[in-house]
């Protein structure tokens, strides 16, 4: 665990998908996942 809270999990998320004008994940009251562009970020990310 990198010991990094998860208000600034979530805020560095929003920034980055506002600076993509992408939304990466798929949000409800009960559960979260992600988008088809989330995934293939998710894939990029993993080279």
């Amino acid at each position: 665990m990198h010991h990094i809270s998860q208000p600034s999990v979530s805020l560095q998320i929003k920034n980055l998908e506002e600076s993509i004008e992408v939304k990466l994940f798929k949000r409800t009251t009960k559960k979260i996942e992600l988008t088809d562009s989330g995934r293939l970020l998710l894939n990029m990310s993993n080279y």
